[in-house]
């Protein structure tokens, strides 16, 4: 009901701004046919029931949904009305006075909204109940009427002339009119009934009796019975002299009837304005054919102006960044529906044009970048550029998805992350989504036909791999038709060949072998250095060496969460309570937990020192999280907690991998850093689970700060020059390096589990480095040797930040 209210307030909104539009429209057409003036009435009358339209350019309704059902679940509640400095003038105000306090188990909107509808709903019946009460009362006040002739009675219970009924509508007249009037009234009467007038002034009614709080509303129905009143005089003397012009104004006169409350029915002679009416008729002139050509027109814009929605937001405008040009350019499609991503080629640019065309509301509904938010459904559209040279990653345009299709965000490296818009259509999103899913390759250019899923042959060996290499260029699909492979995409588009534990190959395609030369021919080692060769161009032998004897190094999947529990460094105390931590420096505190008990037992040590009801707006505390993790849950997952801490309290942590080798499990954190905020330190538990099956091996856990994340700080534009890093530090991960910008501008991260990262702009003249950073605080100064980087410490500020830093230590 609440969503139903808000659907009609909204286009009561819209109607309002019709209104407007035609009661100006009316003071400009004074000259041209009333009837132009009732039909006007119409644009209204169509936005007040008809809750979609056509989307145009020219449309001039500011917006359809002034009002979203969103609204009692934000929790900053705003409306858009269209106009940014409207927008910008209320929202403050109402987000302030309407947003939920601290705690509450509802948003206020959730209650308020409501009860406005069930008000409504009382008013649409009162005002319905009027219409039938009146009607009920007047049939029974002209049921002693007497036939005069045809279909015109005459009453001694009526004082002016009306239309009455609906199928069969009747003409009323009392009995004390005088005879000189009847004919002129009898001639307005039945050019009411040729109009059908009988039937707009309580479909009117009806309408109003729906939108009854909007005070317009009233305005227009009161407008709307003169202008069929007007139109209807001048229907009944467009063909009279002077003098009979005359006889009809005073039969108004002598049958106007006193100002009454607002009806559904029926149609009175004297009923309206008739003052007015009368000087209407006696100016009455035939308008000039050139004027109702003008007042015609000018309608029809009015109308295609106001019965037309404003052009909705599209995704290929997302944040403004216009993404058409990936329709042309896109070479390759990958396709997730969760964690795995699956190659399907490249996809029919019409498809792709669906895509983009997807409408999204004008506002966004997060305030959040999160890049982990919710990607139920991931499309990854790659360029030539993107494939080539390969990576570690999917490197292309990356279209999130919620699990409903309700919400899209958008990825790329060269611009980053925008926040989550409104899909006004999910319906429409998850079909295009499941046709490119599901694109069928055979109904394309390509042709062909779907091999199955697993095909069983001999084993492809490295001995294989090094022979095929040979022949470079001229590899082709057939070469490899005879080895045992599986399909990893939606169709035939890339294929695996498991060599070993270390080794696979993968070949890929935008479509079927049928198709042409495979797009890549991938050897990859499963040994954590995410490398990989073309072994049509790439040493495979030195590659096979280079990576044989490292350690197998697979991925687990897992999920995680969030959330702040103290303001202060509790690494220790981790230790202390039973953290599992790793040999060398800069190990994060992991504690594993297996059960309720073991969890419970952990709060309880743990209690004196952190705060676990501690939470901020975009992230829950540890004691809501906790809730979820029953003695079901733990029956087939673990919990691991991983303790890290900010430099102040906007900064936020991620899982960034999860791997694991010779029976340790390697976790990678990344670090979303902002120089802006507060300087309070803030600690965080990274809740992770991973399911027990996946770690059954594991007797050892390592987790480390893997990357940075921060935001641009005039390098996101720039281009890197070169970078240093100190090759002989202690540090297994992350190691102290620094990088040099074209725009003078360097970054310099210390250390994996320093809270700092360096900002600023560097000075090199005559072999003399200088890094200045942008807070003003730190400088420090490197003497170029070699090519190499050497640390001076005298010259530089003291604190280096946990990197081990010493003077005379090399960066290269």
């Amino acid at each position: 009901m609440s969503e139903f209210f808000l659907t009609v307030l909204n286009m009561s909104i819209s109607a309002s701004w019709a209104f407007l539009a035609v009661f100006v429209l009316r003071l400009l057409l004074k000259k041209a046919p009333k009837w132009l003036s009732v039909l006007l009435w119409v644009i209204v009358a169509v936005r007040l029931v008809c809750p979609v339209s056509f989307e145009s350019v020219v449309s001039l309704v500011p917006s359809t949904e002034t009002v979203s059902p969103e609204i009692m679940t934000d929790k900053l509640p705003t409306v858009n009305t269209g106009f940014p400095l409207l927008n910008n003038a209320v929202n403050p105000s109402l987000s302030t006075s309407l947003a939920p306090d601290a705690g509450a188990s509802v948003n206020p909107l959730q209650v308020w909204i409501p009860i406005l509808s069930v008000v409504w709903v009382i008013g649409v019946l009162c005002m319905l109940l009027y219409a039938l009460v009146s009607s009920a009362r007047l049939k029974m006040r002209i049921g002693t009427a007497v036939l005069l002739r045809d279909n015109i009675f005459q009453s001694e219970n009526v004082s002016s002339p009306f239309v009455f009924g609906i199928i069969k509508p009747k003409i009323y007249l009392p009995f004390a009119i005088c005879e000189d009037d009847v004919s002129y009234v009898i001639f307005h009467e039945r050019a009411h009934v040729h109009r059908r007038d009988y039937l707009w002034k309580p479909i009117g009614f009806l309408i109003l009796s729906l939108h009854w709080f909007n005070p317009l509303m009233w305005v227009a129905y009161v407008l709307l019975c003169r202008d069929i009143e007007l139109a209807c005089d001048e229907k009944a003397v467009c063909g009279f002299d002077a003098e009979q012009k005359a006889n009809y104004s005073e039969a108004l006169l002598n049958c106007s009837i006193s100002h009454r409350a607002i009806t559904a029915c029926p149609i009175a002679f004297g009923e309206t304005d008739v003052k007015n009416r009368v000087k209407s008729v006696l100016n009455y002139k035939k308008p000039a054919f050139w004027v109702i050509i003008a007042a015609v027109l000018l309608s029809i814009v009015t109308a295609v102006c106001f019965l037309t929605d404003p052009a909705s937001a599209r995704l290929k405008n997302i944040e403004g960044l216009t993404l058409a040009d990936a329709v042309e350019n896109t070479e390759v499609v990958w396709v997730s529906d969760g964690e795995r991503y699956s190659i399907i080629g490249d996809v029919d640019d019409e498809l792709l044009s669906e895509l983009f065309d997807i409408k999204i509301s004008e506002k966004e509904i997060s305030e959040s970048r999160d890049k982990y938010r919710d990607r139920s459904h991931t499309l990854v559209l790659q360029t030539k550029e993107d494939i080539n040279p390969p990576l570690s990653y999917l490197q292309g345009l990356y279209i999130h998805f919620d699990a409903d299709f309700k919400s899209v965000w958008v990825a790329q490296k060269s611009y980053g992350v925008t926040l989550s818009y409104k899909v006004k259509s999910p319906d429409d999103a998850m079909e295009i989504y499941e046709k490119i899913k599901h694109y069928n390759f055979t109904e394309s250019d390509v042709g062909g036909v779907d091999d199955p899923p697993v095909v069983i042959g001999k084993r492809l060996t490295l001995d294989d791999v090094k022979e095929l290499s040979q022949k470079g260029d001229a590899l082709s699909w057939e070469d490899y038709e005879n080895y045992s492979y599986f399909v990893t995409g939606s169709g035939l588009y890339i294929r695996c060949y498991e060599i070993d534990e270390m080794f696979s190959l993968y070949i890929g395609s935008g479509g079927l072998p049928e198709a042409g030369k495979p797009l890549y021919i991938y050897l990859e080692a499963s040994d954590g250095y995410d490398d990989r060769i073309d072994i049509r161009e790439g040493n495979v032998e030195r590659f096979i060496n280079q990576h044989k004897n490292n350690p197998v190094v697979k991925n687990v999947g897992y999920s995680f969460r969030c959330c702040p529990v103290d303001n202060s460094d509790n690494f220790q105390k981790m230790f202390e309570m039973g953290g599992i931590t790793a040999n060398g420096t800069g190990a994060l505190p992991t504690v594993k937990i297996t059960g309720t008990k073991q969890l419970a037992d952990f709060v309880n040590k743990m209690d004196p020192f952190m705060n676990f009801d501690l939470s901020y707006d975009d992230t829950p505390s540890f004691n809501e999280i906790i809730r979820e993790f029953t003695d079901e849950y733990f029956e087939n997952n673990t919990l691991l907690l991983i303790y890290a801490s900010g430099n102040t309290s906007s900064d936020r942590f991620s899982i960034e991998y999860a791997r694991k080798s010779l029976g340790v499990l390697s976790l990678g954190v990344m670090r979303d850093v902002y120089s802006a905020g507060d300087t309070v330190k803030s600690g965080w538990f990274v809740c992770m689970n991973v399911e027990n099956k996946n770690i059954k091996d594991v007797y050892g856990i390592e987790a480390y700060v893997s990357s940075f994340h921060y935001p641009d700080s005039g390098t996101s534009t720039a281009t890197a020059i070169k970078q240093y890093t100190f090759k002989e530090s202690e540090e297994k991960l992350l190691k102290p390096n620094f990088t040099l910008f074209d725009n003078g501008k360097f970054t310099f991260t210390f250390s994996g589990i320093s809270s700092y990262l360096g900002v600023g702009e560097y000075d090199l003249e005559n072999g003399r480095l200088t890094l200045k950073t942008d807070d003003g605080r730190f400088v420090y100064c490197f003497d170029e040797v070699d090519g190499k980087m050497v640390f001076d410490a005298e010259t530089s500020s003291e604190m280096v930040w946990f990197s081990g830093m010493y003077d005379g230590c090399v960066f290269e």
